[in-house]
């Protein structure tokens, strides 16, 4: 992987990941 060409990306994909989980974790919000 090349550092600063596909990191934002995968930052992007983590982001996503983390609000479903977090969501799915904790949905009474």
């Amino acid at each position: 992987m090349k550092p600063g060409g596909s990191f934002p990306q995968v930052g992007k994909k983590l982001r996503e990941w983390g609000a479903v989980i977090y969501n799915y974790n904790f949905p009474n919000q």
